[in-house]
């Protein structure tokens, strides 16, 4: 479950970095989204290990 959210997070990051070359606001605001959804999820992984 772990490279599953880490995959995530590199997905999101990849597509940030892809936005922000590009300069559109719209498109920089879906990929701070990606960010954030990756960041829950291997915050949500590290939850159900704890468990």
């Amino acid at each position: 479950m772990i490279a599953l959210a880490f995959h995530a997070f590199t997905l999101g990051l990849i597509l940030g970095c892809l936005f922000v070359r590009r300069g559109e606001p719209k498109r920089l605001s879906l990929a701070l989204s990606a960010l954030i959804i990756a960041w829950a999820g291997i915050a949500i992984v590290e939850l159900v290990q704890g468990l």
